[in-house]
């Protein structure tokens, strides 16, 4: 895939994705970063407790399992409920 073929990134989610001073009171929970979707695998980048990582389906996220990935949205599950991250904007 080119550069050329990349989808131009919404400046809520670059706002998102950057630190500010508020971010002390949500760094407890996690904020989608962004989705990577190919046919074979599904991958996303989540912010918790101000670090980054990548996640698939099946990883956990604290107590917390990721259940899918889906362009711009992950669903967690969580003792039996589950829980929509969604990019900003």
């Amino acid at each position: 895939m080119s550069r050329d073929d990349t989808t131009p990134t919404p400046p809520e989610t670059l706002s998102a994705a950057t630190l500010h001073a508020d971010y002390k009171t949500a760094r407890n929970r996690p904020l989608l970063i962004g989705t990577f979707l190919t046919p074979d695998d599904s991958s996303a980048l989540l912010r918790l407790h101000g670090r980054v990582s990548k996640v698939t389906v099946g990883d956990r996220i604290g107590q917390a399992q990721v259940a899918a990935i889906e362009e711009g949205r992950v669903v967690l599950s969580l003792l039996g409920s589950t829980y929509d991250l969604r990019l900003p904007g």
